[in-house]
């Protein structure tokens, strides 16, 4: 008896209100929309809401397609900014300082707008629209939105490896826009041996300025990364390129 009553519910055949055939987890709402509802490969249920058959239908082709790519499927709801602190938390290999510019950079520009977008949801065009916002309305120059690329590409890719989303959407993005723009980032060139000596010759009138700017940091950003002893010659007229203590160097005045 169990038997026939599982065989008869194998053969069951249930339609639409259009008198259209649904198939196996495809549900008709007193709405008169639909749903779909499956298992993926962990075990969880998923659902998925359509307002006809056939926009059903074309997600149901989707996430077949996904699952054969490995592609998560529960993660329709993770934003820009949900997987920006993922990539926050697993960022190795880079000095302090420019972490804290790359967060700085990302929550001035990205977190409040771009990053609240769905993250299954970007396509390419959408980072070439907010790339020119950020160039056309916020008047950025090309090389900072060179640093904003670097981290929103570093993003995506987090999730392309975690198979979140089959592609990054930011690749190759920076290149195009600079075409666009007519723009290349500036090529940063080194002191001449000339130069470098006017420079020096001229931070000697104003060692107070030297020591304070070396005393609190900020004089390797103004140099461009530099440290103090690949600027400077030594007595025999070589010069200092290795990163270790410069003895001339002046304490700050208290």
């Amino acid at each position: 008896m169990q038997f026939q009553k599982k065989e008869k519910r194998q053969t069951t055949v249930r339609f639409d209100s259009h008198h259209v055939r649904l198939r196996t987890g495809e549900v008709q709402r007193k709405t008169g929309s639909y749903m779909y509802r499956w298992t993926d490969k962990l075990g969880k249920r998923n659902t998925i809401y359509a307002a006809t058959l056939e926009d059903l239908r074309e997600q149901e082709e989707q996430i077949l397609v996904d699952q054969h790519d490995g592609i998560k499927a529960n993660i329709k709801n993770v934003t820009v900014n949900d997987v920006y602190e993922l990539w926050c938390q697993l960022k190795r290999g880079i000095k302090d300082s420019t972490m804290k510019n790359y967060i700085y950079m990302y929550e001035l520009f990205v977190k409040p707008t771009f990053g609240k977008k769905k993250l299954v949801q970007v396509k390419k065009s959408d980072v070439r629209r907010f790339y020119n916002q950020l160039i056309d309305d916020k008047v950025l120059k090309p090389s900072t939105v060179d640093v904003i690329h670097n981290i929103v590409h570093q993003v995506f890719q987090i999730a392309v490896d975690d198979d979140m989303i089959r592609s990054n959407p930011a690749a190759n993005m920076l290149r195009e826009i600079k075409m666009a723009h007519g723009s290349e980032i500036e090529k940063r060139k080194a002191l001449t041996l000339e130069q470098e000596e006017l420079f020096l010759g001229y931070l000697a009138k104003i060692p107070a300025l030297v020591s304070y700017l070396l005393y609190y940091g900020e004089y390797r950003n103004a140099c461009g990364g530099n440290h103090w002893p690949a600027l400077v010659r030594c007595r025999y007229g070589k010069r200092h390129h290795q990163r270790e203590p410069y003895a001339g160097v002046l304490q700050p005045q208290r």
